[in-house]
């Protein structure tokens, strides 16, 4: 019983260091995934509201999930009409990219 508690105690202690070192918001995830929901059921005025939260809740540093939260804000803004709003996104996209993987080269 004992040798229980304690596996149980170190996969808890384990588990609450893991999410706490996460380079993501929890929040910021709810959102994008709640924005996701949003798309498939066809609201795509909520589902840009909610992407616009989402990042948000951004860490002031640009992550992958930064990033796939505007892919899909630039997805929602297209399929409601707004492709002017859709091209700025997608644009913003292309010159971070660019200006990341410049340094590569």
């Amino acid at each position: 019983m004992k040798k229980r508690l304690l596996i149980l105690a170190l996969i808890v202690s384990a588990a609450a260091s893991f999410t706490a070192c996460s380079k993501y918001n929890q929040k910021e995830i709810e959102l994008r995934d709640q924005g996701i929901a949003a798309m498939d059921e066809g609201r795509y005025e909520d589902a840009i509201g909610l992407f616009d939260d989402a990042l948000g809740c951004s860490i002031g540093k640009v992550t992958d999930l930064e990033l796939d939260i505007d892919y899909y804000k630039g997805a929602a803004q297209f399929k409601n009409g707004q492709f002017e709003d859709a091209a700025n996104t997608y644009t913003y996209l292309i010159k971070y990219d660019e200006k990341t993987t410049s340094h590569i080269s």
